[in-house]
């Protein structure tokens, strides 16, 4: 019931009295590919903070932490010398709205 509690939430007596066995068959079933996915996460994180991934393995891997935590970094602003290169015109405007 323990394991039931931790990955599916809901309190114990919710799983004894509400829930059907065959609902919670299913979930006792999926338990290991849990157990395996989260082994998996911690082996790689593990990987990660050691070192011993290739450095395109190791991007690509906090990468997909950082997406999966929601914190991706944002893109930070191209050089307004560069822009004229990109064909975007660049306007200087003075603090009182007049363009230099």
């Amino acid at each position: 019931m323990p394991r039931l509690v931790r990955f599916y939430g809901g309190a114990p007596m919710q799983w004894l009295d509400d829930t059907p066995i065959a609902v919670v068959r299913a979930c006792m079933e999926q338990l290991p590919v849990i157990d395996a996915s989260e082994a998996l996460g911690a082996a790689n994180v593990t990987a990660l903070g050691s070192g011993v991934l290739s450095k395109a393995d190791s991007k690509r891997f906090d990468r997909e932490l950082r997406r999966a935590a929601g914190v991706l970094p944002t893109a930070k602003a191209a050089p307004l010398a560069k822009l004229p290169a990109h064909g975007i015109a660049v306007t200087r405007v003075t603090p009182t709205g007049g363009a230099e």
